[in-house]
């Protein structure tokens, strides 16, 4: 919810400070924790992996509260 100055107009419309509902930005959301259920910011890791008869360099999100890999 966003709040709006909003001039008089001539129709009749009163000048006043107006709650308007708005988008949120992605990056501004966070992650719940999926073992302590609350929300947390998000880290990454770099982990290795072997694939395939190869070892690969794997980036893994995890919970900065609990360690734990998101999905």
């Amino acid at each position: 919810v966003v709040k709006k100055h909003v001039r008089a107009t001539q129709q009749g419309q009163q000048a006043g400070i107006v709650s308007v509902e708005a988008p949120i930005h992605r990056s501004n959301v966070m992650v719940i924790d999926p073992e302590t259920k609350q929300p947390t910011r998000v880290g990454v890791i770099v982990k290795q992996e072997a694939r395939d008869g190869k070892v690969k360099t794997v980036r893994v999100r995890v919970a900065k509260k609990s360690g734990k890999e998101l999905a």
